[in-house]
């Protein structure tokens, strides 16, 4: 990621772009790039159709079904990503269509991420970015996954290729993007900040930026002064302030994971600030010096601003996991792309089939390449879940509830308002401040997950006798709701994919 002293090749226009490809030696090949990088994308899509589900889409799914029911149920994430996948979640009745659905909302929106970053570029650089990002096992495990994370990610993508064109002025257009992300919980707004901070050492031109601000700040005071009009401003409240909680009080360690981080921040100044000293050291003694080496200290920091933010919110999460990856990859993959285009220009299909072989021809090794990690993530086949759930779907009664801290029942509503339990809940939970409401009656469905278990002994009185559907991947039904379900040649418990 370090770039030599040469300045970068501004972004131009695609028109001059286009001009300037009209005589380039691989004219010929812009559509074998484009159909590799359409072959990557759409891999990616069929990996998503195989997947196993990670319960934090469930949580975003769930999420999103509760709020367009009205449900005073917590938490909701409400958020113009959720929103969308209730809206799916709504519309069709068969689970196996709206999980494939919601997976290629995903995909779809982070390769529009992608593109826009490549406006201008060879063909072929979108496929050669993805191929270096997919060589990370996080990339594989969790970019296809349609988790809000994936709406962080494609905004910002747009953003950054708004930010790094030096050729075309911000305007209350590319704000958008930042308010967009700012809608969207603790985490986005924390990334928009980010952003904007990085913006302001970029460009610090205070008109483009009273734009971008108002573009940002006109979107999200939209979004708020929608959400309180139609009373859902306490679920626009509660998507900060409870993460804000749970952020303050949850313990905070030092695994490795933040060791990467801190790691992936500290190289990320290094690749921004070493290029800056070796171009001042270059040019000294020249007329303008520092000018010309501010200007280009800018633009290594718009080109490096994705990866560095997305790092920087990790480096300060008090639970880091290895989706936070996925992102850096991804954003980084895009910088380290760019300057092997700049550096052969002329073999950048070469080099995404090369990266794409050499994933190939690594599958040998237990954690290197693309092909072992395809293998982890789909051990547990998206379609056993779209098994277990087609089945709860034509046993389910009007009135039914459920008890599943997993969310991924997704289309029954919770036998406690607090619904959901992950790692962040998990202290709350033991010391009696979260999921501590009696159950409300009938609750007639439980899912054994992991997530169930997380819940104590005692929390469960009262839920009545259950008997578990042996083989339906860990269905449970009220004894006193009389329902019964044939075995599905699964096992008793839903395991989600990391």
């Amino acid at each position: 990621m370090f770039s030599k002293s040469i300045a970068p090749v501004p972004l131009a226009g695609a028109a001059r772009r286009g001009e300037a490809l009209a005589g380039h030696p691989l004219r010929g090949q812009a559509f074998w790039g484009q159909a590799l990088s359409a072959g990557v994308v759409l891999a990616l899509g069929l990996l998503g159709g195989f997947k196993g589900i990670n319960f934090d889409e469930s949580l975003a799914l769930h999420s999103g079904w509760l709020a367009l029911e009205g449900s005073d149920a917590s938490p909701v994430l409400w958020s113009p990503w959720t929103l969308a996948l209730g809206a799916l979640a709504h519309a069709f009745a068969d689970p196996a269509l709206v999980l494939h659905l919601a997976r290629a909302l995903a995909v779809l929106w982070i390769a529009a991420g992608v593109w826009a970053s490549a406006r201008g570029r060879d063909p072929a650089y979108p496929a050669l970015a993805l191929l270096l990002a997919c060589s990370f096992d996080p990339v594989i495990a969790h970019l296809v996954e349609f988790r809000y994370d994936a709406a962080l990610l494609g905004a910002s993508l747009w953003y950054w290729a708004r930010l790094r064109d030096v050729e075309r002025p911000l305007s209350w257009g590319a704000g958008l993007w930042l308010g967009f992300l700012a809608t969207h919980q603790l985490k986005g707004l924390a990334l928009a900040a980010l952003l904007s901070l990085f913006t302001l050492l970029a460009r610090p031109n205070s008109r483009q930026l009273r734009s971008v601000l108002a573009g940002a700040l006109g979107l999200f005071g939209a979004w708020a002064l929608a959400s309180w009009v139609t009373g859902q401003g306490a679920r626009l409240r509660e998507g900060y302030s409870l993460f804000f909680e749970l952020a303050r009080v949850s313990p905070r360690a030092v695994p490795p994971l933040h060791v990467s981080m801190l790691a992936f921040v500290a190289l990320g100044l290094a690749s921004v600030g070493l290029p800056c000293w070796q171009r001042w050291r270059a040019r000294a003694r020249e007329s303008g010096a520092r000018r010309s080496t501010l200007a280009f200290c800018q633009q290594e920091l718009a080109r490096h601003a994705v990866w560095l933010a997305f790092a920087g919110l990790a480096a300060v999460h008090p639970h880091l996991f290895a989706y936070h990856l996925a992102p850096i990859a991804l954003a980084g993959s895009l910088v380290v792309a760019s300057e092997l285009e700049r550096l052969f220009p002329a073999r950048v299909l070469v080099l995404a089939l090369a990266v794409g072989l050499s994933n190939l021809a690594s599958t040998w090794t237990a954690h290197l390449g693309s092909l072992p990690a395809i293998q982890r993530v789909t051990a547990t086949p998206l379609q056993a879940s779209i098994t277990t759930l087609r089945a709860v779907r034509a046993a389910e009664q009007p009135g039914d509830r459920a008890l599943d801290p997993s969310g991924l029942l997704y289309f029954l509503p919770p036998c406690q308002r607090e619904w959901y339990v992950d790692v962040l809940f998990a202290e709350w939970v033991e010391q009696g401040h979260w999921m501590y409401a009696p159950l409300s009656p009938p609750c007639t469905w439980v899912l054994r997950t992991h997530r169930l278990a997380a819940l104590p002994p005692e929390r469960l009185e009262g839920l009545g006798a259950f008997e578990l559907q042996r083989g339906t991947g860990g269905l449970l039904t009220s004894e006193a709701a009389h329902r019964h379900i044939e075995p599905l040649s699964l096992g008793d418990s839903t395991p989600s994919a990391w």
